[in-house]
């Protein structure tokens, strides 16, 4: 799962910037973030694994607002 889901605090359009950080040995970072309200997460994991938890982020708000 490459593609990630809305802004789970405005629906807006979420977008993933990964940057090598050659100060600790070339681990890189991916922040997501919404390109409408700037709502963002970042993190030193796996790509995937990365949208993986902005995705999930976003199905637990959307159930909170269904109760």
């Amino acid at each position: 799962m490459n593609e990630l889901k809305p802004c789970p605090f405005c629906g807006g359009n979420a977008l993933i910037q990964v940057v090598r950080d050659l100060d600790t040995g070339g681990y890189y970072s991916h922040y997501i973030f919404c390109d409408d309200c700037g709502a963002e997460m970042s993190a030193k994991h796996e790509h995937e694994s990365v949208i993986e938890k902005w995705n999930k982020r976003a199905e637990i708000l959307a159930e909170k607002e269904g109760e």
